[in-house]
């Protein structure tokens, strides 16, 4: 079924009140787009893959602290949220660098034995860099003008100083 069939059996007759019309139609709209549609999830690979109750709350501080220093822009209120701010990044990055080592070390086991994951990453990679990376081979024709050249030129040195 079409997605205008579909709203057109969603749309209700209207009532003259545009509150409740409003709803109505958006409502329609949503789910028939819902239905013939779907969602899509997006993931977001650069957050923290490992979020904790630490750094959930100096999260919370720091925005606590933008939030009075927006309030009241007073230099105290805003050293203090560059403060917390400082805080976040580190305590961020301190993780990040752990998940990576316990990343690295589970590769490192995994090298030894079946390799799976290795293949599934290597895999993982060719696809990203499929479009990004291109490679332009050199032909055998250009290999053999360039060492031409450089036989040509260090033969024609090695025969000046014979003749010094």
């Amino acid at each position: 079924m079409s997605y205008r069939n579909r709203l057109k059996g969603k749309l209700t007759p209207l009532t003259g009140e545009i509150d409740t019309d409003w709803l109505k139609i958006k409502e329609a709209i949503t789910k028939t787009a819902e239905e013939t549609i779907g969602y899509k999830t997006w993931k977001n690979w650069k957050w923290l893959r490992t979020w904790n109750e630490e750094i959930q709350r100096a999260v919370e501080e720091k925005k606590a602290g933008y939030r009075k220093y927006l309030q009241n822009k007073i230099v105290n209120y805003y050293i203090d949220y560059k403060r917390h701010r400082a805080i976040v990044r580190k305590m961020t990055r301190r993780q990040r660098r752990d998940d990576w080592d316990k990343f690295v070390k589970t590769l490192e086991r995994d090298i030894t034995g079946t390799q799976r994951r290795g293949f599934k990453i290597f895999k993982q990679l060719q696809l990203q860099e499929r479009d990004k990376l291109k490679i332009n081979p050199i032909t055998k024709t250009e290999w053999k003008e360039h060492y031409g050249k450089l036989w040509n030129e260090q033969g024609s040195k090695g025969e000046e100083g014979i003749e010094e």
